[in-house]
């Protein structure tokens, strides 16, 4: 099996993603699900208090990080904050990857 055929560990998985093509986005960060940590840098004029912040905000709602009993499905969706002239959008991925994107809001 050479280089390209083998799968992706999580981590490669997570740097994978291509955020920097999402439109309107001006920052975003990965984080690990589990315990807040930074997976992937953050960019933009997203600050580690915005991070810090929203995963604060993710683990006070409950249990919405973690896979149903079944492992079969993420119970959190999507979820998005608006403040001022930016939005936070905020997912998590079955590989345990919490995704943040803070996007500029056009009005």
């Amino acid at each position: 099996m050479t280089d390209q055929e083998m799968p992706l560990n999580p981590l490669q998985q997570a740097a994978a993603v291509d955020l920097e093509s999402i439109p309107n986005q001006i920052g975003y960060a990965v984080l690990n699900a589990t315990d807040g940590s930074i997976v992937r840098p953050i960019s933009g004029s997203l600050s580690m208090d915005d991070v810090m912040t929203l995963h604060k905000m993710l683990l006070e709602m409950g249990d919405i990080l973690y896979t149903d009993k079944n492992g079969d499905q993420e119970l959190l969706k999507r979820v998005k904050v608006d403040v001022g002239d930016a939005g936070y959008n905020m997912c998590i991925s079955k590989n345990g990857f919490i995704y943040i994107v803070k996007k500029q809001l056009i009005s």
